[in-house]
């Protein structure tokens, strides 16, 4: 079915806020060279000769920019309520790869407002609790480390890492990363953490302390549980550092293999225990 699009409004809840003027006119220019849209928008039903979104904000943008007035259409009446429609727009964008970081992060915020928690969002985009937890310090970025994101001046992990900083900070660490990265944008997600505590400490910044809230936070039980972990595995990678330190004559009384499989096994042993600490230690 046809509809006039003047008599078609965008969802207010749309996650996505990026909608690149660059990809509108090279839609527009498609559709135009078409004759047609063939994927039809996706509305609610009609209500005072006006429907609303659901899905296909980027072709109805496009339609205006190609000057057409009438798009095809299908209405759903199944997904009338808010909420729904929240879930909807969001895993549809996300699936297509349609929103920015910020965007996402905005959208998983909005989901929890909603009454999902971390685990169900995970569920519903297919990632981990601690993916999510990671998207939701977006939230807190300033607009310089926002805008800094945006234009790929840092990568989406060291984002989240001054995340984890107060507001009046942020900047401060950030203009240290810039200064430590000399122009390179690109950087290997493991050594970011590293990287961001340095220039904090250049900045002469401390992380800022996790404030739990009813919708973000870890149990203290959980924490406790981490915290032995941590502890645990610092001594047993101190107790490796001096395992390695014996004399090869020594070695020789530990058993039957060969000192080099031994040194493999401990090299594994230890990278593993270093992951494993550093991926506890985000939770204290």
């Amino acid at each position: 079915m046809l509809w006039p699009v003047n008599r078609i409004r965008r969802f207010s809840g749309q996650p996505r806020k990026t909608f690149p003027k660059e990809a509108i006119n090279s839609l527009a220019d498609a559709i135009l060279e078409l004759g047609e849209i063939i994927n039809p928008l996706i509305v609610t039903p009609p209500k005072d000769e006006f429907v609303e979104l659901i899905d296909g904000e980027m072709r109805w943008r496009a339609a205006i920019a190609a000057g057409i007035e009438m798009v095809p259409v299908t209405f759903n009446k199944n997904v009338t309520d808010v909420k729904t429609r929240h879930v909807r727009s969001c895993i549809a964008n996300y699936n297509r790869n349609d929103m920015t970081p910020l965007d996402v992060a905005a959208a998983i915020q909005q989901l929890i407002s909603d009454g999902y928690n971390q685990t169900a969002v995970a569920k519903l985009l297919g990632k981990s609790p601690g993916w999510v937890s990671n998207m939701l310090k977006l939230i807190k970025l300033g607009p310089e480390i926002r805008k800094a994101l945006t234009n790929a001046e840092i990568s989406l992990t060291i984002a989240t890492l001054l995340g984890r900083y107060s507001a009046t900070e942020q900047s401060r660490v950030l203009q240290e990363v810039k200064v430590i990265l000399g122009g390179e944008t690109k950087i290997d997600p493991t050594k970011a953490p590293l990287l961001v505590q340095k220039a904090a400490e250049k900045a002469g910044v401390k992380a800022t302390p996790r404030t739990p809230t009813s919708n973000f936070q870890h149990s203290s039980s959980a924490q406790l549980l981490a915290s032995r972990l941590a502890r645990h595995l610092k001594g047993m990678t101190e107790d490796l550092r001096d395992f390695n330190k014996l004399e090869q004559k020594e070695l020789k009384t530990v058993g039957s293999g060969t000192l080099e499989d031994l040194e493999s096994v401990l090299k594994q042993i230890y990278n593993d225990l270093a992951k494993a600490k550093h991926k506890i230690e985000t939770y204290l």
